[in-house]
């Protein structure tokens, strides 16, 4: 036989078991089906290992960015606020969190309200009465609330 598969030199060592075999075609690495499914599985296992590898990696990175930022927005927000006390707003303090740095408007009683350089909140609209939600919309409960008490 002269052909491919006739000559000695066309040999080849299968990748699984590493025994020598003659392929039947030029791009065959292994020997036989079930050592070709046993290196599809190792490079199965070995992606799925990456890939799990790769999202923890994340999740550590993601975490440790949130420590970081939180870290940080508190820093700045303890500046905020002595700034804040020295420009004599007294009634807002900052505080950090992991998304950014919120502004706590911090008021005791009705003058506080009224004393702040914007002014009191505005009613835009009414509520109409939602039976759903009894609360809603009831005119005794927002003839309690502060805010229709300032506006009448």
């Amino acid at each position: 036989m002269t052909g491919f598969r006739a000559s000695p030199m066309r040999r080849r060592v299968c990748v699984s078991c590493q025994s020598k075999f003659v392929p039947k075609r030029m791009d065959a690495v292994t020997c036989s089906n079930r050592c070709r499914m046993a290196e599809h599985r190792k490079r199965d296992a070995k992606a799925k290992a990456e890939a799990l590898f790769k999202t923890r990696q994340q999740i550590t990175q993601n975490a440790w960015d949130n420590y970081w930022h939180r870290e940080h927005y508190q820093e700045w927000a303890t500046m905020m606020s002595a700034e804040a006390e020295r420009k004599g707003f007294k009634h807002v303090r900052f505080i950090g969190t992991g998304k950014g740095i919120l502004a706590v408007e911090g008021l005791t009683n009705q003058a506080q309200v009224d004393d702040r350089p914007w002014g009191p909140p505005i009613l835009t609209r009414e509520i109409e009465h939602n039976p759903a939600n009894p609360e809603a919309g009831d005119p005794e409960v927002i003839g309690r609330s502060p805010v229709a008490r300032r506006l009448s």
